[in-house]
């Protein structure tokens, strides 16, 4: 028998002992291993809730992942029911109940590192500007905190909050795919929805348990999730930290010339400078009078919403040390496609200096911007490279 083989039959009699031991016995030494290897079951945990979703999840509107995220959601939500019972010391109705109670951490754990990791993916595809990553570096400061949130999910407050801001986070883009809607009346919808939700959990456990302990418990839920959370979501939106999920920026560019050929669109501009050769465009826009410049924009929706978007060309004032809006055009894209709508404005009339095209929604929301030069120079720069969308 080779050493191999050796240590094939000792793993078999020990998964065989452990099989055959009472269940107590069992109970016990699952307990004895996890508090054995405690410090290396929590980062496992998370960073497998974060691989598994950084390689599944595949778009914002994707009927599997948001079924995903929503059995997790459930899941989370009935252990903290089992959580409050314990903590009212009320016996739970199910014995099996017990078994788990030691893998209700690890289990946490390893569900708000999925909803996280997943979140971090979809709002990072729909931040456009440094105030949007701040919210995405709020998700990654909890996603890495909860590595180290073991105890915190034994108050019933933390983990309360935690669920909140989870659930709240998953209907922000949830609504907009079953609604086919995206705008500030659904970002309300999701404060409303997920305040429900948390006040039929925090009522039925109350009126179930009904403890003088639980009276006090329940009050500083409210107080922490409807008086801070939700207050903090709603300065959030409206000050653009919150990125405008499900919409997302694919493809933008500048360009001097445009044609199109069948379902592609042909977008020609000059060969950059060898440090912007990675660019599918030129930043330095040579013009002469006559020539147009193209602002193109790709930008994706859930399947069925429609939304009007808004191309902002604003030139810098050095004088003045400010941005100028020079033109607003608008058009309407409808979602579903999965490069992105594409849709394009152009100008005739431009001044020389630093320009920027910003595009946003109805609402102010910022999708994505980009920055250019223009130089007035009636020269025979070629339009040398092409880009095919």
């Amino acid at each position: 028998m080779n050493k191999s083989q050796k240590i094939i039959k000792t793993g078999s009699k020990l998964v065989k002992t452990f099989m055959d031991a009472p269940e107590n016995s069992k109970r016990d030494r699952i307990r004895q291993f996890i508090k054995r290897n405690n410090r290396l079951l929590q980062p496992l945990m998370f960073l497998s809730g974060f691989m598994y979703d950084s390689l599944t999840m595949i778009r914002v509107d994707s009927i599997l992942d948001n079924l995903i995220f929503g059995f997790y959601l459930l899941i989370l939500g009935f252990i903290l029911w089992i959580q409050l019972r314990q903590v009212s010391g009320q016996a739970l109705d199910w014995p099996w109940l017990e078994k788990t109670e030691d893998f209700h951490p690890l289990i946490t754990q390893f569900l708000f590192g999925g909803l996280f990791s997943g979140y971090i993916i979809f709002y990072f595809q729909s931040a456009a500007d440094v105030k949007g990553f701040l919210f995405i570096l709020a998700l990654a400061l909890l996603l890495i905190g909860n590595e180290f949130f073991e105890k915190k999910y034994q108050s019933a407050v933390f983990f309360y909050s935690m669920f909140y801001f989870a659930l709240f986070s998953y209907l922000l883009f949830l609504l907009p795919s079953l609604l086919r809607q995206s705008n500030t009346g659904i970002f309300y919808l999701a404060i409303i929805l997920s305040l429900f939700i948390l006040i039929v959990l925090v009522q039925g456990a109350k009126n179930q348990l009904n403890t003088d302990h639980f009276k006090l418990l329940y009050k500083e839920i409210y107080v922490w999730i409807a008086g801070t959370i939700a207050i903090l979501m709603i300065v959030g939106y409206h000050t653009n930290i919150i990125p405008p999920v499900p919409l997302s920026m694919k493809d933008m560019g500048i360009y001097k010339d445009f044609e199109r050929k069948g379902n592609d669109y042909h977008f020609y501009y000059q060969e950059p400078h060898w440090t912007d050769s990675f660019r599918d465009y030129n930043k330095t826009i040579y013009w002469k009078k006559g020539d147009k410049i193209y602002s193109f924009a790709s930008v994706f929706a859930p399947g069925n919403v429609e939304k009007k978007l808004t191309h902002h060309w604003e030139w810098f004032d050095e004088i003045e040390e400010e941005w100028v809006v020079f033109d607003t055009i608008s058009y309407v894209i409808s979602g579903g496609r999965a490069a992105g709508w594409r849709g394009y404005t152009y100008k005739r009339k431009m001044k020389q200096g630093d320009w920027r095209v910003q595009v946003k929604t109805e609402e102010n929301k910022l999708i994505g911007r980009t920055y250019f030069e223009v130089i007035f120079l009636d020269s025979l720069h070629k339009n040398t490279r092409e880009v095919v969308y």
